[in-house]
């Protein structure tokens, strides 16, 4: 619930707090949390935390977007490894034609 995080999320609507407070380093080790756009960069903050993420980090996440915003997130990525994005391509019941740009890319190729 909204009471186990350590933010309002009314804050964040009105733009009253930075990402970098909310995104935690395992998702975003290499990167300035200071700069993300909740909404700018939605596509990278979705992946991120699926790819990386904990638990918790899952349930900021799912505070933060809607799950068709995470549908589209995985459907559009080609940052997602094959099994993360096979797994979500089965949580959100996307089928495996549509998550295609992810998990069709060389590095994730099997090597005959």
């Amino acid at each position: 619930s909204q009471t186990d995080l350590p933010f309002s999320f009314d804050i964040i609507v009105a733009g009253g707090i930075s990402m970098k407070n909310i995104l935690r380093n395992t998702s975003f080790w290499d990167v300035d949390k200071g700069s993300l756009d909740l909404n700018r960069d939605r596509e990278f903050i979705i992946s991120r935390v699926l790819e990386y993420g904990t638990m918790d980090d899952l349930k900021v996440l799912l505070k933060l977007y809607d799950r068709s915003d995470i549908e589209e997130a995985v459907k559009a990525t080609n940052s997602l490894s094959r099994i993360t994005a096979n797994f979500w391509s089965k949580m959100l019941s996307i089928s495996s034609e549509e998550i295609n740009s992810c998990s069709m890319l060389p590095r994730y190729l099997r090597k005959h």
